[in-house]
């Protein structure tokens, strides 16, 4: 595969343009390579991650942690939710009281 990084940057900034009021979060499950992510990364972009690789992706690359989002895998394991937390991310997507309760118990058991 081959992949223009000038091409997502530019693509990027065109989106942030068309929607200025928007806090614009890539979805790392779309393309994982580290390329990306380093090159949207520069653009102060925000990351929706799935798990915990994506995370140790992420913070691997330098991306700060406030710039992160645990949301696409809205059935979590308590485990990984408490390790998302003592990562510094604080950002989580749920569909559920019972994800709710679970991010709850886990924030906690974080600290």
């Amino acid at each position: 595969m081959i992949l223009d990084l000038n091409v997502v940057r530019a693509r990027h900034e065109a989106l942030r343009r068309l929607l200025p009021a928007a806090k614009i979060y890539y979805a790392i499950k779309a393309n994982p390579a580290p390329e990306v992510i380093s090159a949207l990364a520069e653009l102060d972009t925000n990351f929706d991650l799935a798990g915990s690789g994506e995370i140790d992706l992420c913070l691997g690359l330098n991306v700060p942690s406030e710039r992160l989002s645990v949301g696409k895998n809205t059935i979590k394991r308590e485990s990984a939710i408490a390790k998302a937390w003592s990562d510094g991310i604080g950002l989580f997507a749920f569909d559920s009281i019972a994800e709710l309760e679970k991010l709850a118990r886990a924030s906690f058991a974080a600290f």
